[in-house]
């Protein structure tokens, strides 16, 4: 004699099946926005394509085009980084001198690599905790970054850089950037660096918010602006 089922028992089997499904799905939905599965490729190829306009003039700055070493270009793109492109800029009146990075790609792998681990790959220590600061333009839209000094302990060499993401909503420093832009479709990273005579250099008068606050502006039209 078999045991019949308990009309409970089948709407409780029902219930655990369900929420086990309701499980999966969820769980693959998260893993879903977290690695960027589901991002647009017309998208991403149209954010590279406008990298190629970056401007190369803004008030009295003036730049030029610079290589990135390959290796470092082969490394990015194993992280999941599409399109890096480096330019430096010089100012005319006191020749004061940035270099520019600026990487494209999904928002996973851009939002997790911080200059520490990128610059410390080329010796470099981050000097302290990094500071946010906020970049005021002529028209009173401010946008926000990262800054900290980095220092090769062996040679002393120094650098002040800056640095920021921008999903199409302003330039920012988030805490927790993987948070922040989730979900983009495609983000920009940006580093300015300067060379600087010691890692305890101040910001004041620094000439890199100076290159910020006038650059940036042109940047965004070539990025954004259709």
């Amino acid at each position: 004699m078999t045991d019949t089922p308990s009309p409970l028992r089948q709407p409780r089997n029902q219930l655990i099946v369900v929420s086990a499904l309701l499980v999966l799905v969820v769980t693959a939905v998260v893993q879903g926005v977290w690695t960027d599965r589901w991002g647009s490729k017309r998208d991403l190829e149209k954010s590279l394509a406008r990298m190629e306009r970056v401007p190369l003039t803004a008030g009295d700055w003036r730049g030029q085009w610079a290589e990135l070493d390959a290796e470092v270009i082969d490394q990015a793109r194993r992280v999941g980084i599409d399109g890096s492109i480096r330019r430096e800029f010089t100012r005319a009146p006191d020749g004061a001198a940035v270099s520019v990075i600026l990487m494209c790609g999904r928002f996973g792998p851009l939002s997790v690599h911080t200059p520490d681990v990128c610059y410390g790959s080329s010796g470099y220590v981050m000097q302290g905790s990094p500071a946010r600061i906020e970049v005021t333009f002529a028209n009173g839209r401010e946008t926000t970054f990262w800054t900290a000094t980095f220092e090769r302990p062996k040679t002393h060499e120094a650098l002040r850089l800056y640095w920021g993401w921008n999903a199409g909503e302003g330039w920012k420093a988030p805490g927790n950037p993987r948070w922040a832009f989730r979900m983009k479709p495609v983000l920009y990273k940006l580093y300015v660096a300067r060379e600087v005579t010691s890692a305890k250099d101040t910001l004041e008068g620094d000439p890199g918010i100076a290159f910020l606050r006038s650059w940036l502006p042109a940047l965004d039209q070539s990025l954004f602006e259709k």
